[in-house]
């Protein structure tokens, strides 16, 4: 039986993957309320939704810790918008980790974590290597219920420019059987796609805890 009447906790909803996901918790029947925590507001009027905004996230998460029943975490950030090190691991690391250990001692049924494809804690690219840092810290956790979605580049309405995603736009039309076969998890992702995959992982018996791309593109056809 589909258990109704969900709260869902949703960490970085002013993100592209984010922002998908509220729009369509917002028209699934087995959620009454979307509890947005962050730290800019999403100026998104609905009556499942309640926002809760904190100056430092990380402070008002140990104030008042989550509770519900799903938390989604669509936290993470750029070297353009974080250029030092240890604020960039705060946003991508420390803040998931946190929330996460939070949702298993407030006995959360499931945590789904957008991660990265590649993820990897021994890599030597910094953003994979964090990543994977990252995973391997929540899933010590030993959570119930934890899926990590690791996608391709995400593509999707963003408020800032990124000149990379306009060019993977024009060769996914120019060159779309270049993802296939080996090159298939390569294939870039709608954030509508990610945000439906995530749903469905949360409320759906799967034992995957890693969830790559191509695997979250076909979740989404569902």
């Amino acid at each position: 039986m589909v258990q109704m009447g969900k709260v869902v906790v949703v960490l970085g909803a002013t993100g592209v993957v984010g922002k998908a996901l509220v729009l369509q918790l917002i028209q699934d029947y087995r959620y009454d309320q979307i509890h947005l925590i962050g730290r800019t507001a999403l100026y998104f009027d609905h009556y499942k939704i309640k926002e809760t905004l904190y100056a430092d996230l990380e402070k008002g998460l140990k104030e008042h810790p989550i509770n519900g029943d799903h938390l989604y975490c669509c936290l993470g950030s750029t070297k353009a918008k974080t250029p030092k090190i240890e604020d960039y691991k705060k946003v991508d690391v420390a803040l998931p980790l946190l929330a996460c250990s939070q949702a298993k001692e407030a006995r959360f049924e499931a945590v789904v974590v957008v991660s990265s494809l590649g993820a990897n804690a021994h890599s030597k690219n910094f953003y994979s290597q964090m990543k994977g840092e990252m995973e391997h810290e929540i899933q010590a956790l030993d959570l119930p219920k934890i899926h990590f979605v690791q996608p391709s580049l995400i593509l999707g309405d963003r408020k800032e420019f990124r000149m990379g995603e306009l060019i993977i736009k024009g060769l996914m039309r120019s060159l779309f059987f270049l993802w296939r076969g080996p090159l298939k998890e390569y294939k870039p992702i709608q954030a509508k796609d990610i945000a439906k995959a995530i749903i469905w992982l949360a409320n759906t018996p799967y034992d995957a805890r890693k969830v790559t791309s191509s695997k979250l593109i076909e979740i989404a056809q569902y």
